[in-house]
């Protein structure tokens, strides 16, 4: 009797065979000739809505931009009008004056009557104590006599010559030659171009007058109102900066 014989182990492959399909060409056929999608119409609406949106994010660079500027030139023409006044505040009040003499070459006043933005300005050389409300001084005429112009309420090189005006010997005009006595030539110049910090030569136009002022604090005698205007390089008729201050004698200044 023969021993039964165990069968032979099969050996199965654990790789899973998977059927091969063909690639499905007609349903790629059928999406080329597919025509739905962004036609002529929408690309067109599409593109002009693109269009506003980039011009409008251009518009507010632009605007930016020119505000910047507008804000760089002001700030520039704010500190070319701190330094001239500083220049009043380092004098004492005996200097502060504007060059009056006919022919001189610091003589900066424009002809009276002759159309010039210094003297269309009348809100610079406005008396702010004036009674019964603030009114313009008469604007100088340099082409009148030393004496007439010493008559008008400007501080000038000219002021203390007549003895009939009220603010005479209570404006010091010239002093003894003492440091800060002698007032530097860009002091005295009614119109001239002063450099800002951009680099720029900015118009600046200067009136000194002599006004009486009432309150707390004054003596009632009249002191010098300086009144510093700097205008546009590009458009002289807009102004940039205005800064208006009183130099009083009677304090020691």
């Amino acid at each position: 009797m023969h021993p039964e014989r165990c069968p032979t182990p099969q050996v199965v492959s654990d790789t899973v065979q998977q059927p091969a399909f063909a690639a499905d060409t007609r349903r790629v056929g059928i999406r080329l000739r597919d025509e739905s999608g962004m036609g002529l119409i929408e690309l067109l609406i599409a593109m002009v809505v693109l269009n506003v949106g980039l011009f409008a994010v251009v518009g507010v660079f632009s605007s930016a931009t020119s505000a910047m500027g507008r804000a760089a030139t002001i700030s520039s023409a704010t500190a070319v009008a701190d330094r001239q006044m500083e220049i009043y505040r380092s004098l004492k009040n005996c200097a502060i004056w504007l060059d009056a003499t006919t022919g001189s070459p610091t003589n900066t006043f424009p002809t009276a009557n002759s159309g010039s933005l210094y003297q269309a300005d009348t809100k610079s050389y406005t008396d702010l104590y004036a009674t019964p409300s603030p009114a313009p001084v008469t604007f100088l005429d340099t082409s009148l006599s030393d004496t007439a112009k010493g008559m008008l309420a400007w501080s000038t090189n000219k002021t203390t010559q007549v003895l009939v005006v009220p603010w005479n010997s209570t404006i010091p005009t010239f002093c003894n030659p003492t440091p800060g006595t002698t007032p530097p030539v860009s002091a005295t110049k009614a119109i001239q171009t002063v450099n800002g910090p951009d680099g720029v030569g900015y118009p600046v136009y200067t009136y000194i007058i002599l006004t009486l002022p009432s309150g707390a604090g004054y003596t009632g005698a009249y002191v010098k109102q300086v009144t510093i205007v700097v205008r546009d390089p590009r458009n002289t008729a807009k102004i940039l900066a205005r800064q208006t201050s009183l130099f009083d004698w009677t304090d020691g200044s």
